[in-house]
């Protein structure tokens, strides 16, 4: 049985200096190691029925443009193994869901902060084509602002976060198979098996297994 090739979305990311003007993006951007990769547009029309005696419409105009892009992450660490000096590529993401990457004396985390809610990114979804010389579909998304939440649904599994992003649909557009974007690197930690959870509510503890 041949196999059959299929093509594989990636994700590029980067935080904007200005919120809502698009970021160039190069190769180091592209190194969240994303999966479950999802894209929603949202593109509104005005549709023109002029009274001209017959039921013949005239071109709609197009209106606002937005799109929505969800994904998943393995809750990795970057750096080297048993220590958090060197913050996960995925925590660039959390910097623009309200989040602040901070140092503590373990090395760097993500807290909440009310002050990094005007943090928004810019982010390329890349389609690559087939063929021997094949081009990207890049769709780009501006003033990125996003969710995420944690997933411990499996025991034995690792734990994940996913994000949804909203953001403006800036272009979408061929990238030649000359200018194709290659990510760099990924983190090259693995992530851990959730195995159990430990919950305190109210000052009561609670602990869980599968």
């Amino acid at each position: 049985m041949n196999r059959l090739m299929t093509a594989k979305d990636t994700i590029g990311l980067k935080l904007e200096s200005t919120s809502g003007v698009a970021a160039t993006l190069d190769a180091n951007d592209y190194g969240i190691g994303a999966r479950n990769i999802s894209y929603s547009p949202n593109v509104e029309h005005y549709m023109r029925e002029l009274a001209t005696g017959n039921w013949s419409k005239f071109a709609s105009v197009a209106g606002r443009q937005s799109g929505e892009i969800t994904f998943e992450c393995d809750m990795t660490q970057g750096g080297t193994a048993g220590t958090f000096a060197t913050p996960p590529r995925w925590f660039t993401a959390m910097r623009c869901c309200s989040m602040n990457q901070t140092g503590y004396t373990g090395g760097v985390r993500v807290i909440t902060d009310s002050t990094q809610d005007q943090n928004t990114c810019t982010i390329e979804l890349v389609k690559r084509q087939e063929g021997a010389t094949p081009s990207q579909l890049v769709v780009k998304l501006v003033g990125c602002a996003g969710d995420w939440e944690i997933d411990c649904a499996q025991a034995g599994q690792p734990a994940k976060v996913k994000f949804t992003f909203k953001g403006v649909i800036s272009s979408v557009t061929t990238r030649s198979y000359a200018s194709i974007l290659t990510p760099a690197s990924f983190d090259t930690q693995s992530p851990a098996a959730m195995l159990s959870a430990t919950i305190q509510l109210f000052s009561v503890r609670y602990r869980d297994w599968e």
